[in-house]
């Protein structure tokens, strides 16, 4: 017998697609037939293309002239290899803000590279571009603090969490950058009822590179019969959730929402997608059916997440090479954080193990690779019995490495190589021809 339990069994969870990340799954076949039209055909035709998440009435409309500079500090940051597009924003002129899902992808996908991600951006009648800090060397995960490199997107979920910071191998973002302001959530409500909130991103299903204005837009702290407690139960971090209603598009994950202020808006929060609830059947414990899921909000994250990190990553010296990460990830070990296996390869269970030591020595928390970190780990342990770290019985001793051989390597151009180059037969038609016909240059730098 079905048993409907519509209100102790509603879940909650988070279309990361809808209002977020445009991705084109390329193992499919029937999208991969398709994928030779135009864009705007695509957007109409392809049902793996998300809706946008508009309330109400659609509003989006082009800058007004008083937020016409903008248009220099709100960029795209693509990969052609995996093909998505995200917004971001300058936040200093070599680093840039956006979603984390947008750099890392969708958790049940393949993790994108970061070397492969691009910046561009578009001041009045000129353009700037940039890769990755770190993208010849292999290190650009290097240069990238995030407050998730793995979302959940079910119970608790990581919305708030969702966010990244990235630094450039040159400084693109000529043409200003944003101010970051944490605001509280009663202060977010406030602003947002005296209309002073808005939201400004790019949109595949809008015009080209072409900035949309949300117009004034609503933030929740609970909606419906979804109380806040609800909400706390169903996020991590939920003190940094933001539920707004900013009509929002394909490609907008990473977007500044801003405060109206004098002289300049303000970055109070980050949209990275759609918080959706559905109903679900029961039967014998297992769920048998779902319904149809509504858009309850937008979720954002509250700049309070991220706003006091970007002079951490402008000034550090970051570590490159695979020696002194295997040199970190041992002092990390004998501290008694766990980095994994010390293959001087910075992955999740590194950046994770950094996070832990930054967090117990009161450090500012970015879970990046650092000289200053190696040189305090180096000086505390010294000489460091081998069995300790391999379980083995050997007696041979491991001296652990300085931070000498820190790389200084600069990201110049390679003259004989080419390794770095898109090739042909695996990039996204349809977005190099976008760009093409936007006159946007090539990414050299």
């Amino acid at each position: 017998m079905w048993q409907t339990l519509l209100n102790q069994y509603t879940k909650a969870f988070m279309a990361l697609l809808v209002a977020g990340l445009f991705s084109v799954e390329p193992a499919n076949s029937q999208i991969a037939a398709k994928i030779s039209g135009t864009l705007s055909n695509i957007i109409q035709s392809q049902s793996h293309i998300q809706k946008i998440a508009i309330f109400g009435e659609d509003n989006r409309k082009s800058l007004p002239k008083r937020y016409a500079d903008l248009d220099g500090k709100i960029g795209l940051l693509y990969n052609d290899r995996v093909q998505t597009l995200c917004t971001a924003f300058c936040v200093a002129p070599d680093v840039i803000a956006t979603a984390a899902h947008c750099l890392f992808g969708n958790p049940k996908g393949k993790r994108p590279k970061i070397a492969n991600f691009s910046f561009r951006i578009r001041g009045k009648q000129k353009t700037s571009a940039s890769r990755i800090a770190g993208f010849r060397s292999g290190a650009a995960s290097h240069y990238v603090v995030a407050g998730t490199t793995g979302l959940r997107t079910r119970p608790p979920m990581d919305a708030p969490k969702d966010w990244a910071l990235a630094k450039l191998s040159t400084p693109a973002c000529k043409f200003g950058v944003l101010k970051v302001k944490t605001q509280s959530l009663p202060e977010l409500i406030e602003a947002a009822s005296q209309q002073k909130i808005f939201q400004v991103a790019y949109h595949w299903d809008y015009e080209h590179w072409k900035l949309a204005y949300s117009g004034a837009c609503g933030v929740k702290q609970y909606s419906g019969k979804l109380n806040w407690k609800e909400v706390k139960r169903l996020f991590a971090n939920p003190n940094a959730l933001v539920l707004h209603t900013c009509d929002t598009g394909g490609a907008s994950s990473g977007s500044p929402i801003l405060l109206d202020s004098s002289p300049d808006p303000v970055v109070v929060a980050m949209n990275v997608g759609s918080y959706e609830q559905s109903k679900v059947f029961i039967r014998d414990g297992r769920i048998v059916r779902r319904s149809k899921s509504r858009v309850i909000a937008n979720t954002g994250v509250n700049a309070s997440a991220f706003v006091g990190l970007t002079e951490s990553l402008k000034s550090a010296s970051i570590i490159e090479s695979n020696d002194d990460i295997v040199s970190l990830q041992t002092g990390l070990k004998v501290k008694g954080f766990n980095p994994g296996i010390l293959d001087g390869k910075f992955g999740p269970k590194t950046r994770k193990a950094i996070t832990s030591y930054q967090i117990k020595e009161g450090l500012p928390v970015t879970g990046i690779p650092t000289q200053s970190i190696l040189t305090v780990l180096m000086k505390a342990i010294g000489n460091v019995p081998f069995e300790s770290l391999t379980g083995t019985t050997s007696s041979q001793s491991l001296r652990l490495r300085g931070p000498a051989s820190v790389s200084q390597k600069k990201d110049t151009p390679e003259k004989s190589s080419n390794k770095n180059k898109p090739k042909k037969d695996i990039s996204f038609p349809v977005l190099r021809e976008w760009f093409k016909s936007y006159r946007m240059p090539d990414t050299n730098h």
